[in-house]
């Protein structure tokens, strides 16, 4: 990004792009909130059925906490939490790559106007 601020123009994404681009973050940021209520439902139906369902009792008694963490929780019974917290962190991955994209079309449009600012100083 060399150049006179009308070159520097030429670099800048258009308001339409800064608009779609605003959408794809609220859409992820829509995504990352379902997932996350999916990993906390899981993980509570995990506590729940360790602590309920004799099939997980230990002596007699529901296992521990500290064992339900360390076993069950994380990936669930079956593995399904782990698809879940996957497509999570692909969000996770894919929103934060969004909001750098915005954070650098902001600092350019930044850029721009000092440039700007700077050549009509220059003229007087």
């Amino acid at each position: 990004m060399k150049g006179t601020p009308d070159e520097v123009l030429k670099s800048i994404p258009d308001f339409d792009e800064f608009n779609k681009l605003a959408e794809e973050i609220s859409a992820l940021m829509l995504q990352k909130l379902s997932l996350e209520a999916k990993v906390k439902d899981g993980e509570s139906n995990v506590f729940r059925v360790t602590s309920t369902d004799e099939k997980y009792f230990q002596g007699g008694k529901p296992p521990s906490v500290a064992y339900v963490e360390n076993t069950y929780k994380y990936p669930g019974f079956d593995g399904g939490l782990m698809a879940i917290r996957n497509q999570l962190a692909q969000v996770t991955a894919d929103l934060e790559l969004k909001k750098l994209q915005m954070d650098v079309y902001k600092t350019m449009v930044d850029v721009w106007r000092t440039l700007s600012s700077n050549s009509r100083t220059a003229s007087f």
